[in-house]
């Protein structure tokens, strides 16, 4: 979908949609039996990336993970990296299943800003003076959320903007797979800090 220009809320529309009648509890299983496949690959996590996340919880950051994915996916991630605080796209659930739609909005563009915002409030912190790592265009209004926005990998369009407004530049995991190459791989959550 976004190969033909598709944006990025009508992606999730999609993705979300996919969910429609599956069991929350079988899907939170395979979700988890999914993430320790994948960490036991050690190819999981983007290491420079973890490695300024443990430079942040050393000193004492109050860390938050903002994301358009949603728990099944992002909270074991969440818990083997130690964050507590965790925001994501709350699927719609009717008697233990999706429906396939969402509680609210989905979590990107002007909603993810204002959960930025929210995550540095609650924990008493100026937004200003807080950092956002974001990989996506879509990603741009928590980017404008805070004080100091990096760039991890991302488009073209993206880090273009981001050298216009002075914001770091960081390199990003290596590409991966698209569905064609691969078959069945699943939507994983991206870290923000």
């Amino acid at each position: 979908m976004a190969a033909i220009g598709c944006g990025r809320e009508a992606i999730h529309r999609a993705y979300f949609a996919n969910l429609q009648g599956l069991d929350v509890g079988t899907v939170s299983a395979v979700a988890q039996s999914w993430f320790a496949a994948e960490t036991a690959s050690g190819a999981y996590y983007h290491a420079p990336t973890v490695d300024r996340l443990r430079r942040h919880q050393q000193r004492g950051d109050h860390i938050a993970i903002l994301s358009g994915s949603f728990p099944a996916l992002v909270l074991p991630m969440a818990r083997d990296l130690g964050v507590e605080d965790v925001q994501c796209t709350q699927p719609e659930m009717i008697h233990g299943r999706y429906t396939g739609g969402f509680e609210g909005a989905p979590l990107i563009g002007p909603a993810k800003g204002a959960a930025a915002r929210r995550a540095a409030l609650r924990a008493g912190l100026d937004p200003g003076n807080c950092a956002a790592y974001a990989d996506h265009l879509s990603d741009l209004p928590m980017l404008e959320a805070v004080g100091k926005a990096y760039v991890v990998g991302g488009g073209t369009a993206l880090r273009a903007l981001a050298r216009a407004r002075g914001w770091r530049l960081l390199d990003g995991p290596p590409e991966q797979p698209t569905p064609h190459q691969q078959a069945g791989m699943a939507m994983a959550p991206r870290l923000a800090v």
